[in-house]
């Protein structure tokens, strides 16, 4: 059977429309559409417009939405709205994955710690406060919560059909 995965990295919400079922799919920011054909018939046609896909496919089809998670939100909104992508640390590329622990629970406070370090930037006092004070209320106002197991933030979004 063939896959098809559709990435939406836009933050406007993708759609996707299938021929000739009529079949309307959408796709939020960062989420995946995967749509897997029965019989492994070829896409025959595939039109593409902003924000607007229409494919034809002329088989039966079955689909699998995985929305993105709260973490990848937050690591997204962090980088595109703050500018905190990761960074050099000893001369070596770091992101703040990098430096999670393996277990136990972390605070927004710690998270925003581990932030400012995976960027390797000297602040001052008074800018260090004030950032980590921004990334810990993106934390919360993405987490739901102020603290969360570890685990958790090294959870990875699945693929489409992946235990589904």
């Amino acid at each position: 059977m063939t896959i098809w995965q559709f990435e939406n990295r836009e933050e406007a919400d993708l759609v996707i429309k299938v021929e000739p079922s009529n079949h309307v799919f959408t796709v939020p920011h960062l989420a995946t559409l995967g749509i897997r054909s029965t019989n492994d018939a070829p896409l025959s046609h595939v039109s593409v417009s902003q924000n607007r896909l229409s494919l034809w496919l002329d088989d039966q089809f079955e689909t699998d939405l995985v929305e993105a998670t709260p973490y990848t939100l937050l690591k997204s909104a962090l980088c595109v709205d703050l500018g905190w992508c990761g960074g050099l640390r000893a001369g070596q590329p770091c992101h703040v994955d990098d430096l999670l622990p393996q277990s136990g629970m972390v605070s927004s406070q710690q998270y925003a710690e581990l932030m400012i370090q995976a960027e390797g930037e000297m602040q001052s006092a008074v800018e260090h406060k004030s950032q980590l004070l921004k990334i810990a209320q993106y934390f919360e106002n993405y987490m739901g919560k102020s603290s969360i197991a570890a685990e958790e933030l090294r959870r990875e979004n699945r693929r489409p059909f992946e235990d589904a």
